[in-house]
């Protein structure tokens, strides 16, 4: 039911028309015969009461004008007064549809058909569109469309989706209402595919989104055009510095680029788009009046020569809108011309001023007119900034504060006319009275603008109406409240003028009591007025809803979506919230994220002042941020364009998002700056082909199809040479099909429905072309051979195209890159392959998924798998063996595990095996495993009284294989052989976080560090000239006689209080039971600070292997003995670091030895662990002080982590990784077996042949 209102109504008696008002709080009968332009749809064929009418249509209306929510609201008054009314229930479903809400529009679709089970309306059809968008199905629905005998009959549900568009008004525009009611305008490139302005239903659909500060010319007069580039044609990077290479386009380009359009035009719905507050697109109004901060230039000029000034005019127009004017007019009165420039901040009046300095002599206003007046009328801060601007001019112009009781308000359409007048007077409060009743009361006030000199006694007074009525009835309130306002000392009417244009003007003689001081000036057809003027603006939610409102209203299930700029931005989050209705991707001068200095950037040209687009740069653009896991889940095939001199979004933008795709293009022109595709035509042509061409030929240059629509030889009309170029174009489908095959070679019988529907599919291919398919020929030969059938009958014109263009059909597969980005892969035999040339293939691509699964889990001997046969090692993209791909030489063997991708079933909670993509071998670099840290600190007397801040760490990858880590028995336990956890564990890679270790260092003044590899080395001490002091031992040996990449070494950071005097080094050795030696190399420093002298040492001590203590103080002799040398008798001296047994063990084992006697330990003051559990001692962590007179203040030990559980998840995860990817490295050396068998196989058959 409708809401209770009255409404205007119109009967049809006779063919006379009467009008009658009527109360509607119980009618509801509204036909198909509706006028859509009031605020509610009003009737005009019939209107009758509730219980007359059947109650069927009465929210058709609101349904044709897409008003979802007024639909819902009277569906839902409806069902209040019957709730077993079907029709409001079926309404009520088409509505929360079309609201998105699809769970209860099932509901509601439900329920109208249980209660009208007869009724001819396709409810079934509505059921299985929720229910395909509840699945998320993207495939088309059988017999979606409605019978004919439907499509016209409201009655019984709504039409298709195709029906439901508007037809385009005279000048070719679609209007499309989004949810919130604004109006956004669409056009059809070239008028669409049959030139009407109408929508194909045939044909795809693109939707294209210009960036800020433009609209749908962009791509019209910009991208897509036909004629020359306007001369007024710039982009949002006009203000750009120029670099080389963006000069005029030949002539020849114009007519090509021209031919591509048509193209186009031709096979695709390209919709260009109007985004909301852009061009001719509705945007939300600001209802209060805003206050007026403009800067406001008036120059008066004396005209010489009329034609000479008609050129200047035009000329500085011109700079005005490309500085960024807010409004900029001249207008003309007998001899005299008015230059009136409107500026929102003191950076765009710069602008404009420099740009008509660079203007030619003979196009400025002063060679053909004499200034009289100059005039400056702005709020008093920015008065005070034009001192910066260095104007004779402005220095010379008269100054007018702007009062803050200067308003604007913020209206759909620019002003008609625009009044200035003069005052003499006093009293500035009487006039702030005067603006404020005009604000309150004139609707046909735009703005009005107050500005008073100096000494308060003369003011300016600017407004701006909507019409030139408003106009008069304002100066008449003028001259009334000037008159009864009059008196010494009040103000005085001293000049009146009215701006318009003379299609206005004509109307003023129509006007009375006109003011007597009245000057009326014509203004220049150039001239421009801003209406953007506001404090709303736009969120990115509300520019992606549009877009989907806008493939509504296109009817297409899928469409492609193309973005420029700001466009882009919107194109790639419309993407990430609805992929399933994107068919392909395009997006130009794109970014996923601005960074800091790109929003600073950003804010700087948004200034402060109030309007759509500075609005929407603040609150859209400066604040994208599009994370990296949303663009790596988008699965449509996306074409990425960026110029390398394009300096508003640097290439760097693309390359990020391009690093997360799925299948992606990166096309990089040389020159054409933000503007790219309307300045370079090889962007545009790229952008054409990845529109118009098939799925399977959409990343690559179509050759043949640019000779059809450049060739001066008419090849259209060659038949063999279409057919032979519709042929090639099966062909490429048919390849696009064969690799999906290759990919299911081997497998079980879960993937024969595949198989089966993958040879359906390319007979298709077949039947399209009228070729026959019960040949025993395969579906590529059979293509082969009819094209070269077609190569004897075509022109010799046609037959030189051919042979220039090579294997032109085929995808080279560069947009499919590799994981790691690399161009080359690794093969079964451990080599490094690249392109074929002979195949057309960016890359050789082959991994284990192509092998049988058998063997895949390493349940077969390498003498089974030496039976296969080579097919199994061809690149899965082109078919071609390793061979016949470019040899890079041999793999390293990260690069080996690295490049061998798998597919492992993940079974979630509740739900059936899914398969997830993931990397061979699994990297552990964000597990923080916080092992053996901890500080020191001390409190010193006399020069030495500040606190210092020592440190100790312990830990590298160099120990994953050793016996006593935690994950070696667990792997024994699963079978594992000592070369397979080898191989196993020496894949870990421990990546620090450099972040975090970076600033526990900085925080200390000495940092001991034991086990040190390379990864710590450059973590710490990245650059020895400015990063600290760095001091190191030699490489250590291990029990196998072996030198390993690991040592002791200290690290002073920059800020340190301490500095190194000099070092010394000592070796330490232990005899192990295998009789081979272990050695360890241990450095110490004397390093001095506030006038005072400390020995340090990092140590790192063997285990002891034996009891006797006298070994064990043979065995420390070395180090005693360099501790002597360094500390030269009373320095104190300092020992960190790992032990290996706990200090009441060290002082057992030492007690002999008076040296030893003198150090004092230093351990955790609560006793905490200082090392994991699988070290041979958890509290074997501290510090050995021996004390002297001057540094005789207590240490203090804090062991920092969380109690190694960090260490204890990663032993966990290593276990689990490793029971994962042991049946994959069987795997791996039966495949390399099965390698090496065919390889046998090969040789003996080569000599046996001999």
């Amino acid at each position: 039911m409708l809401k209770s209102r009255r409404v205007r109504s119109t009967t049809h008696l006779r063919g006379i028309a009467s009008k009658t008002e009527v109360p509607v709080g119980d009618a509801h009968g509204f036909s198909h015969g509706f006028i859509a332009s009031e605020a509610k749809p009003r009737h005009n064929e019939c209107f009758c009461t509730y219980p007359a009418c059947s109650a069927q249509d009465h929210l058709e209306p609101f349904r044709q004008q897409r008003r979802f929510e007024e639909t819902l609201q009277d569906a839902a008054e409806a069902l209040t007064k019957d709730p077993k009314c079907s029709n409001a229930s079926y309404w009520k479903g088409i509505a929360l549809f079309y609201m998105g809400d699809f769970a209860a529009a099932k509901a509601a679709f439900e329920a109208s058909q249980q209660t009208a089970v007869n009724s001819q309306a396709p409810r079934a059809l509505w059921l299985r569109k929720c229910d395909a968008e509840l699945s998320g199905s993207t495939l088309p629905l059988i017999g979606a469309g409605l019978p004919e005998t439907l499509a016209c009959d409201f009655a019984s549900g709504p039409p298709d989706a195709m029906a439901l568009q508007q037809e385009p008004d005279s000048e070719g525009n679609h209007f499309v209402t989004c949810r919130d009611g604004t109006s956004i305008r669409c056009r059809l490139l070239l008028g669409g595919p049959a030139g009407d302005d109408r929508l194909d239903p045939k044909a795809r659909t693109a939707i294209c989104l210009h960036g800020i500060g433009e609209d749908l010319s962009f791509w019209e007069e910009g991208v897509f055009r036909t004629e020359e580039l306007p001369e007024n044609f710039s982009g949002f990077d006009a203000s750009m510095p120029s670099t080389e290479g963006t000069g005029p386009v030949d002539p020849s380009d114009k007519v090509r680029r021209a031919k591509f359009s048509r193209a186009l035009a031709r096979r695709v719905n390209v919709l260009l788009v109007d985004q909301r507050g852009f061009g001719r697109s509705d945007r939300p109004r600001t209802l209060a009046p805003l206050q007026d901060e403009n800067i406001v230039l008036l120059t008066t000029w004396k005209v010489r020569d009329v034609a000479s000034f008609t050129a200047a005019a035009k000329a500085e127009l011109n700079c005005a809108r490309k500085a960024g004017a807010a409004a900029h007019s001249i207008s003309l009165c007998g001899g005299k011309a008015l230059v009136r420039s409107v500026f929102r901040d003191t950076g765009v009046l710069g602008m404009h001023m420099h740009a008509l300095g660079s203007l030619a002599a003979e196009l400025r206003l002063e060679a053909c007119s004499t200034i009289e007046s100059c005039t400056v009328a702005a709020p008093q801060g920015r008065l005070t900034e034009l001192a910066y601007i260095q104007q004779t001019v402005l220095d010379k112009a008269e100054k007018l504060r702007k009062s803050r009781a200067s308003f604007f308000n913020d209206l759909a359409s620019p002003p008609k006319a625009f009044v200035c007048h003069r005052l003499h007077g006093g009293g500035v409060a009487s006039l702030e009275e005067f603006v404020q009743e005009v604000r309150d009361n004139d609707g046909a006030c735009i703005a009005l603008s107050i500005s008073v000199s100096p000494d308060g006694q003369n003011a300016l007074a600017l407004g701006q109406f909507t019409d030139l009525t408003g106009a008069v009835t304002y100066m008449q309130q003028l001259t009334s409240w000037a008159d009864s306002n009059g008196g010494e000392g009040a103000w005085q009417v001293v000049s009146v003028q009215i701006h318009a244009r003379s299609a206005v003007l004509k109307t003023l003689s129509t006007h009375t009591s006109l003011p007597k001081k009245l000057e009326v000036c014509q203004m220049y057809p150039l001239s421009f007025e801003d209406s953007d003027a506001t404090d709303r603006t736009a969120t990115m939610e509300d520019f992606v809803s549009d877009v989907e409102q806008v493939r509504l209203y296109a009817g297409a299930s899928k469409a492609t979506i193309v973005g420029h700029s700001m466009g882009a931005a919107i194109a790639l989050q419309y993407a990430i919230s609805h992929p399933h209705r994107v068919e392909r991707l395009c997006l130009s001068a794109a970014a996923p994220r601005v960074g800091p200095a790109a929003y600073e950037n950003w804010m700087r040209i948004a200034s402060t002042y109030q309007a759509w687009n500075p609005n929407v740069i603040r609150s859209t653009v400066a604040v994208v941020n599009v994370a990296d896991e949303a663009i790596r889940a988008l699965a449509a095939p996306t074409l990425l364009i960026n110029a390398k001199d394009d300096q508003l979004t640097p290439l760097i933008g693309s390359e990020m998002i391009k690093a997360n795709l799925q299948t992606a293009l990166l096309h990089v022109p040389e020159f054409g700056g933000h503007s790219n595709l309307a300045k370079n035509d090889a962007s545009m042509e790229r952008l054409t082909h990845f529109m118009i061409s098939d799925e399977a030929m959409m990343f690559l240059t179509d050759v043949l199809l640019e000779e059809q629509l450049l060739s001066k030889w008419n090849l259209p009309n060659d038949k063999a040479f279409v057919r032979y170029y519709n042929c090639g174009r099966g062909l490429a489908e048919i390849e696009r099909l064969e690799r999906s095959l290759r990919l299911l070679r081997w497998s079980s019988g879960d993937h024969q429905q595949e198989k089966a529907a993958l040879g359906a599919d390319m007979a298709k291919v077949l039947r399209n072309l009228g070729l026959p398919t019960d040949t025993d020929e395969t579906p590529r030969d059979r293509l082969m051979a009819e094209m070269m059938s077609m190569l004897g009958r075509m022109s010799a014109p046609a037959r030189q195209a051919i042979d220039n263009s090579g294997v032109w059909w085929r995808d080279d597969g560069a947009a499919m890159g590799l994981p790691d980005k690399r161009k080359y892969s690794v093969d079964a035999w451990g080599r490094r392959r690249g392109g074929c040339k002979q195949g057309n293939c960016f890359v050789y691509r082959w991994d284990l998924s192509v092998m049988p699964q058998l063997l895949q889990r390493g349940w077969l001997s390498a003498g089974q798998a030496s039976s296969l046969g080579s097919d199994f090692f061809a690149c899965w993209w082109c078919g071609g063996p390793p061979a016949a791909h470019e040899d890079l030489g041999p793999a390293s063997k990260e690069e080996l595990a690295a490049h061998w991708h798998l597919q492992e079933p993940e079974k979630e909670a509740g739900g059936a095996e899914q398969w997830k993509h993931i990397g061979y071998p699994l990297h552990y670099e964000r597990i923080l495993i916080p092992i053996e840290f901890f500080y020191t600190r001390t409190s010193g007397h006399g020069s030495h009284d500040a606190p210092a801040a020592f440190g100790s760490l312990s830990l590298d990858d160099g120990s994953f294989v050793q016996k006593d880590c935690p994950w070696i028995e667990p792997l024994k336990a699963l079978g594992a052989s000592r070369p397979e956890r080898d191989d196993l564990l020496s894949s870990l890679r421990l990546k620090y976080e450099v972040a975090e270790i970076s600033q526990w260092a900085q925080n200390c003044d000495l940092v001991a560090l034991q086990e040190v590899d390379a990864a710590l080395r450059s973590t710490l001490c990245p650059n020895s000239d400015s990063s600290g002091c760095w001091v190191e031992s030699a490489w250590h040996v291990d029990g196998r006689g072996v030198r390993v990449d690991s040592t002791v070494a200290m690290f002073l950071p920059p800020g340190s209080q301490f500095e190194v005097v000099r070092t010394d080094h000592c070796e330490l050795r232990v005899q192990l039971e295998s009789g081979r030696c272990a050695a360890r190399d241990h450095v110490a420093a004397v390093v001095s600070g506030g006038g005072q002298h400390l020995v340090v040492c990092s140590v790192h001590l063997h285990q002891p292997g034996c009891k006797s203590k006298a070994t064990y103080l043979e065995y420390l002799a070395p180090l005693k003995e360099m501790l002597i040398r360094l500390a030269e008798g009373p320095l104190p001296v300092n020992l960190l670091g790992d032990f290996n047994m706990s200090p009441a063990e060290f002082a057992a084992m030492t007690e002999e030895d008076a040296f030893w006697s003198d150090f004092v330990a230093v351990a955790p003051v609560d006793g905490a662990k200082t090392a994991a559990s699988s070290n041979p001692c958890e509290i074997g962590d501290f510090m050995l002080h021996r004390a002297a007179a001057s540094l005789a203040g207590p240490w203090q030990c804090y062991a920092e982590g969380d109690g190694f559980s960090g260490f204890d998840r990663f032993g966990l995860a290593v276990i689990a990784d490793a029971h994962r990817r042991l049946p994959w490295l069987r795997a791996q050396r039966a495949v390399k077996g099965a390698a090496e068998g065919v390889g046998r196989s090969l040789r003996e058959l080569q000599e046996l042949v001999i």
